[in-house]
C-alpha cells in the first residue's frame, strides 16, 4: 500500500462488448496502490455483488462498484458502461492491467487515467465536554433496529438496561435484548473502559467483538474499524496503535479476507465519507449535520455503518471520560 495517499480518479468506464462509453468518475484511497501496475499486474474478481464486487491482486483487496458504492477506502466507483457489465462477471474472472486500462473478465475494462487527489477532509478537533454533548445527543436519536443499533450510547447513557430503557424509543429495551446485541453488549462496554483507562486495562473481552455477527463484513468487525478509526482520528495514535495491535493478528485467523482489508485500513485511520462526516458532526455538536451524516450512514451495507458507529460511541465516551482527554 501507498501509505494514506488518496485520489479520486475520473475518466471512461467501457465495455468491451459495448464500444460506446460512457463518463465516469472514480473514487479511492488505497485502491490505487492494489491496482497500480507497478505493484501489481494481474489478480482475480474475488467476489460479485448487485452493485459492486472485489478484486484481489498480490498488493490487496479493492471494491469496485457504481456511484451507490461510498467513497472510501479501498473503493473504486464507476459509471457502469452499459448496464448490465457487472452482471457478466464471475468471481475467478481475471483481473489484469495493461497501460492505464484495468481488464475485469471479458465483460469490462476501465480507462484508470486522470487521477486527481481525494480525501475526507483535516481531522476534527477532540473537546471532551463537545464530545460528550455531542454522544448523549446521538443516544437520545431514535435509531434503526439494526445490527449493533440499539447498543449506541453517549457517557450518561452508558450499557446498561435501564439506560437504554430511557430512550425515546419504547422498542430499545427488545432490542437490545436480541442475540447479537446481548453478547456484544459487554464487549462494547470493556471497549469503553479500556479506553477510559487509556489503554490500561485488559483488552481481551472487546476482543470478542471479531468475527462477530453475520454479513460480509461482521457486525463487531465493524464495531472496532470504527473505535480505531475514531481514535485515529481524533488524535489519540497510541490508542490507535494499541488497538490495532491486539485486533489485526487475531482478525488474521477469526474473520473474513474482505474484513480484514477494512480492518487494517481502520487501523491506518481510514473509512467510509459518512463515518468520517459523523466523526466531523460530533466534534462539532452540530446536530443539523449530524443527522444528515447517519442518513448517509445508515445507507452502508445492511447494518455495517450503524456498527461502525456503535464502536465510535464506545471509544469516544470512554476517551472524553477521562480526566485529561490526552493523557495516560
Amino acid at each position: 500500500m501507498a501509505g494514506t495517499r488518496a485520489l479520486r480518479w475520473g475518466g471512461a468506464a467501457r465495455s468491451v462488448l459495448d464500444a460506446r462509453s460512457a463518463p465516469a468518475i472514480l473514487d479511492a484511497r488505497s485502491a490505487p496502490a492494489i491496482l497500480d501496475a507497478r505493484s501489481a499486474r494481474t489478480g482475480r474478481v474475488h467476489s460479485v455483488f448487485v452493485r459492486s464486487f472485489y478484486v484481489e491482486t498480490e498488493a490487496g483487496i479493492a471494491c469496485l462498484g457504481t456511484p451507490a458504492l461510498h467513497d472510501g477506502p479501498r473503493n473504486l466507483i464507476f459509471v457502469e458502461p452499459s448496464g448490465h457489465a457487472l452482471a457478466a462477471l464471475c468471481a475467478g474472472d481475471a483481473v489484469q492491467r495493461a497501460g492505464t486500462v484495468l481488464h475485469v473478465g471479458a465483460a469490462l475494462a476501465i480507462e484508470l487515467a486522470g487521477a486527481i487527489d481525494w480525501n475526507p477532509g483535516p481531522p476534527p478537533a477532540f473537546d471532551a465536554a463537545r464530545i460528550r454533548s455531542a454522544l448523549d445527543r446521538l443516544a437520545r436519536l431514535r435509531l434503526p433496529d439494526l445490527g449493533l443499533a440499539p447498543l449506541i450510547a453517549g457517557p450518561a447513557h452508558a450499557w446498561s438496561d435501564s439506560a437504554l430503557c430511557a430512550r425515546p424509543d419504547s422498542a430499545i429495551c427488545t432490542r437490545s435484548n436480541s442475540a447479537l446485541c446481548a453478547r456484544a453488549r459487554p464487549m462494547l462496554a470493556a471497549l469503553d473502559c479500556w479506553a477510559t483507562s487509556g489503554a490500561t486495562t485488559p483488552l481481551d473481552v472487546a476482543l470478542g467483538l471479531i468475527g462477530l455477527g453475520p454479513g460480509l463484513t461482521p457486525a463487531g468487525d465493524d464495531a472496532l474499524g470504527g473505535a480505531m478509526i475514531a481514535a485515529r482520528q481524533f488524535g489519540f495514535g497510541d490508542i490507535a496503535d494499541r488497538l490495532a495491535a491486539a485486533v489485526l493478528p487475531l482478525a488474521r485467523r477469526a474473520t473474513n479476507t474482505i474484513s480484514l482489508a477494512h480492518l487494517d485500513s481502520a487501523a491506518l485511520g481510514e473509512g467510509a465519507e459518512a463515518l468520517h462526516q459523523t466523526l466531523h458532526s460530533l466534534a462539532e455538536d452540530d446536530g443539523r449535520a449530524l443527522d444528515g451524516a447517519l442518513e448517509r450512514l445508515g445507507t452502508i451495507g445492511h447494518s455495517s455503518g450503524w456498527d461502525a458507529l456503535a464502536g465510535t460511541a464506545a471509544m469516544l465516551a470512554g476517551l472524553a471520560r477521562r480526566d485529561d482527554p490526552r493523557g495516560g
